[in-house]
């Protein structure tokens, strides 16, 4: 008996149908803080050509307009990574150091006992852990945000320490993960995803399209006020006994 498998046509067809240019229709552009002059500003800069958009690019482009409002599963994993493959022929779309941003930030949250194996630089009010060897996964899409504003991580990471209600929460600490820009995983020119964000505030949104991804630091973000969050929650001495790592990780960062 021969078995033949039978392909859906998204299986079948991979690549998106783009034009001679990409994305390259000032039309379309769907922010609250911009306008279709902006994108024409920036086609212009890059010497491209005004080009209507095609079904696919106008597609691709409501699902990144939803994506701003609700962060969902909206984008689809095969398209990330066509766009990441052809990065080089539209760098003022696709590269996100064309505008001169050199990092790129992340708020998540890590481990206790992986951070606790880390060495800590203070920096200020933070604590920095260079070329670390921890490997961080982007779940089952394959991609994760970044942005290059630091201040959205840090907000992220503000809102989590407000959060442990017992104990158990403490097993992973909100932190600040970077990458530079020219990563070759990255993928969009935060310049242009502004140009498609429903935020109010301005994020400097872009991409690492890859099921993982070592940061080059790891940033434990003011660990004083960490502490006096969890000491305000009552927490702090199950935190100390009960969490693995955390003696070590509160003996380097000088907590203890």
């Amino acid at each position: 008996m021969i078995l033949i498998k039978l392909f859906t046509y998204d299986e079948f067809v991979n690549e998106m149908e783009i034009g001679s240019q990409l994305f390259a229709d000032p039309k379309d552009a769907n922010s609250v803080n911009f306008s279709s002059k902006d994108l024409e500003k920036l086609l212009k800069s890059a010497g491209m050509e005004i080009e209507a958009n095609t079904a696919d690019e106008k597609k691709f482009l409501d699902k990144l307009v939803q994506w701003t409002i609700s962060t969902q599963d909206v984008l689809e994993t095969k398209d990330l990574e066509y766009l990441l493959s052809i990065k080089n022929k539209f760098p003022a779309i696709l590269d996100p150091s064309y505008n001169g941003s050199k990092i790129a930030y992340r708020g998540t949250k890590i481990a206790v006992s992986k951070l606790a194996k880390l060495n800590f630089i203070k920096d200020g009010n933070n604590y920095i852990a260079q070329n670390t060897s921890i490997l961080e996964k982007t779940g089952k899409r394959g991609y994760s945000s970044f942005s290059t504003y630091n201040d959205i991580s840090r907000q992220f990471i503000e809102e989590q320490y407000y959060e442990p209600e017992e104990v158990g929460q403490l097993k992973q600490i909100p932190v600040m993960v970077t990458l530079q820009t020219k990563n070759n995983d990255l993928l969009f020119n935060p310049d242009f995803t502004n140009l498609f964000s429903k935020q109010d505030n301005v994020e400097d949104e872009i991409f690492i399209v890859s099921p993982t991804y070592k940061p080059e630091q790891i940033i434990f973000y003011n660990p004083k006020e960490f502490k006096e969050v969890v000491e305000d929650y009552g927490l702090w001495e199950e935190f100390l006994e009960e969490i693995s790592g955390a003696v070590e990780l509160m003996q380097k960062i000088n907590l203890l």
